[in-house]
């Protein structure tokens, strides 16, 4: 048995929930911005990047932690599972609820931008970017697995576990490269026209839709494996 199951799961949910969170409100507060401070908001937003990546580091901690302890496939499926669907339902509200739309905004403002006019307002936009939709899409589900694959393959393979963290790594580096070619390239362009404000939600919604169809595939495998 895990010690403080419960306690580890909380902590993981939470870290995975809110590092997916950073990354996709740190381009939110990129629209922000106007063509004579886009470099004041990215700095602004590499800050705010950097920030959110302790929340991604616990959770990894927590899933080697967990698989260090020997959890078989089905707990570290559960922990997977259960993290999944918390950070599709955060990327959710985020896209869905204005209430949690501006709260989150106006952290962030208070956070970076205390000495900041907000210049662009931020409003949901029934306008979509297919392109820009789909490649978030792909680019995050393949992110996803990237990320927590190595600790399945862990469970099932404890013996080779550096080799599995590498090959975690490869799968891990076909989503960045899907994101830094086919994602932010068409982000910094709606940038430079400055109607990033409009287009940011098709690349919210394509971040939710990778993080739900990850849960789904991971809630099935958690169902179908012993």
């Amino acid at each position: 048995m895990i010690p403080h199951f419960n306690f580890l799961l909380f902590l993981a949910t939470l870290g995975f929930g809110i590092s997916l969170l950073v990354e996709t409100t740190s381009w939110t507060l990129r629209a922000m911005s106007t063509k004579s401070n886009q470099g004041y908001f990215n700095a602004r937003a590499n800050i705010y990047l950097y920030g959110g990546r302790f929340f991604a580091l616990l959770f990894m901690m927590i899933l080697s932690l967990i698989v260090d302890h020997e959890a078989d496939l089905h707990h570290v499926l559960f922990f997977i599972s259960i993290s999944v669907s918390f950070a599709a339902f955060i990327q959710l509200l985020y896209w869905n609820s204005s209430i949690f739309f501006k709260s989150m905004n106006s952290i962030i403002i208070f956070l970076l931008l205390k000495k900041m006019r907000y210049v662009n307002p931020i409003k949901n936009h029934d306008k979509i970017d297919r392109t820009l939709f789909l490649n978030s899409w792909v680019a995050t589900l393949i992110l996803v697995f990237g990320v927590t694959s190595p600790y399945l393959l862990a469970a099932l393979y404890p013996n080779i576990r550096m080799t599995i963290s590498t090959f975690g790594q490869v799968i891990n580096a076909i989503g960045t490269i899907i994101l830094l070619f086919k994602v932010d390239p068409i982000l910094y362009q709606r940038m430079d026209k400055n109607d990033l404000h409009i287009h940011v939600f098709s690349y919210i919604k394509g971040r939710y839709l990778g993080l739900l169809t990850s849960s789904i595939i991971f809630w099935i495998l958690c169902f179908i494996i012993p």
